[in-house]
């Protein structure tokens, strides 16, 4: 009976270290399983068969939940130019990850090409309140604000840099400064951010 007292810490331990090695070739497997999905979803994607693609993705994406994955496929749908399943996507990508600034530059990005800029304001107002910064949203944020300072005065308006803006009438660009004012002339025919005192401008 004394022998059996000395048997049993020694199984225990046995059954321990049995059972985190199973677990341990669990994981390495489920590991093999999703990088395959996520492989043959690539192959898919560059072999232009769309449906099984995403078939593809959605398995590994059910495994193994990232928002780097997500943004992948989100940049499929738009590869595919799918725009309503990418907005929807985008959006999802919001409410999953609402503290990942990424999430909300994809979607950002969506409302843009769309002109959607109502709806651009109220993403930024979610944005804002979650206390994120991402240099694109305010990038963003001042094109589109400048969009509407300068409606209908311009052909193009581009971001603030260093306190001016480029703009574009007919077909000459030139830049002005926060109010409004131009203080370079529309009469070159590109201009870039400006650095300190200097633009990037080509006659």
């Amino acid at each position: 009976m004394k022998h059996y007292k000395f048997l049993i810490p020694l199984l225990l331990v046995v059954l321990f270290g049995a059972s985190v090695y199973s677990l341990s070739g669990e994981k390495v497997e489920l590991k093999q399983e999703y990088n395959q999905y996520l492989e043959q979803a690539r192959e898919c994607r560059e072999q232009g068969i769309q449906v099984d693609a995403l078939s593809f993705y959605n398995q590994a994406l059910t495994m193994e939940p990232s928002l780097d994955l997500s943004l992948e496929i989100g940049d499929y749908y738009l590869e595919l130019e799918d725009s309503d399943e990418a907005l929807s996507w985008g959006e999802s990508l919001v409410e999953s990850y609402p503290k990942e600034s990424k999430a909300y530059e994809f979607l950002m990005d969506l409302y843009l090409n769309t002109e959607n800029y109502v709806s651009c304001y109220q993403l930024y107002d979610k944005f804002a309140d979650r206390e994120l910064s991402s240099e694109a949203i305010s990038k963003t944020m001042s094109q589109i604000d400048n969009l509407y300072y300068f409606s209908g005065e311009y052909q193009n308006v581009g971001a603030y840099s260093s306190g001016l803006c480029p703009v574009q009438s007919d077909d000459l660009w030139g830049d002005v400064d926060q109010g409004g004012s131009q203080v370079v002339q529309t009469q070159v025919s590109k201009a870039g951010p400006f650095s300190e005192t200097l633009a990037g401008i080509t006659d």
